[in-house]
């Protein structure tokens, strides 16, 4: 991963941590985004992987997710 997109694992693994620890009740994730991500050349798969991280989660269909 780093070698590709130059983000060291440090810094991803803290990510991952951060977003991962939304998948319960007493914590829910949003993501937002903007024209940023639909615009690009993979926008819909950028979109799709959002939707599906939140559905892994568990986040869609609880207050304040989105």
């Amino acid at each position: 991963m780093e070698k590709i997109c130059g983000v060291p694992k440090e810094t991803f693994l803290k990510v991952a941590e951060v977003v991962t620890s939304t998948g319960n009740a007493q914590k829910v994730g949003t993501i937002l985004y903007a024209l940023g991500w639909t615009e690009h050349s993979k926008g819909t798969q950028i979109i799709r992987a959002a939707a599906l991280l939140q559905l892994l989660l568990g986040n869609v269909g609880r207050p304040g997710a989105a």
